[in-house]
């Protein structure tokens, strides 16, 4: 699963601030919750698109950095 969302404050303005080890939970819309843990933060160029095609995570949380050069791309694992 990728999720992209904008660099806002209240979007993914704060996924820059996630290292390896950190918990990610998220809740669906039938209110069903996952946990996930952090196994690698890292910035990714626009075009890096098959970087994060099929990688196998279990989930990908993605974003542009301020000005939009970059992509942060916070890799997880599913733990429950």
């Amino acid at each position: 699963l990728v999720i992209a969302a904008h660099n806002y404050r209240f979007h993914f303005g704060y996924l820059g601030n996630l290292a390896p080890g950190d918990s990610v939970v998220f809740t669906d819309m039938e209110s069903d919750i996952r946990h996930y843990k952090v196994t690698s933060v890292e910035l990714l160029m626009p075009t890096d698109v098959d970087k994060v095609k099929d990688s196998g995570d279990d989930l990908i949380l993605y974003t542009c950095t301020y000005g939009g050069a970059k992509r942060i791309t916070v890799r997880c694992s599913y733990t429950k």
